[in-house]
């Protein structure tokens, strides 16, 4: 069984989009999606547990990606790695209980060259951060696409 399907109005519907995407300036696209990946962030930073030096809350980033090719840049939240190194173990636990390795006050080098100390207990998990996606997914579809929207509304006049 074969089905055939013309389409009219290809070409000007081309056309129009094209106009389109020259008018839209490229910064007010990637502002809207920074303004979603800070919704993400905000939330993020709520969840993460305080911790002795706050640095896990205050390591959340919304930034401007790299272009790429593409005609704009894409927007992502983040937990600085460099700020809070130990964030992934907070977010996924761990599984049994682990031996600090570069301490140097747990490491005899001098004589055993063997750690010793107490070994520090399995994490639960707290998945700050996928929580967080999940629970603006919502919020952050309805910014982005109102954004998108009011840009080509903006630009269609």
């Amino acid at each position: 069984m074969r089905t055939r399907v013309h389409v009219e109005g290809i070409a000007e519907a081309e056309k129009r989009i094209g106009s389109i995407l020259s008018t839209l300036d490229s910064s007010d696209v990637e502002k809207v999606l920074v303004d979603g990946a800070r919704i993400v962030r905000r939330d993020s930073r709520r969840r993460a547990p305080k911790g002795p030096t706050g640095n896990l809350r205050k390591a959340h980033r919304a930034k401007r990606g790299r272009k790429r090719d593409r005609l704009f840049r894409t927007a992502f939240a983040a937990v600085d790695r460099k700020k809070a190194p130990h964030a992934h173990i907070v977010h996924d636990g761990t599984a049994g209980p682990r031996t600090p390795r570069k301490h140097r006050v747990l490491y005899d080098a001098k004589h055993t060259q063997s750690f010793f100390g107490k070994q520090v207990a399995p994490m639960p998990s707290n998945p700050f951060f996928s929580d967080a996606v999940q629970a603006t997914m919502g919020e952050v579809s309805r910014t982005v696409n109102s954004g998108i929207a009011r840009l080509i509304g903006r630009a269609v006049k």
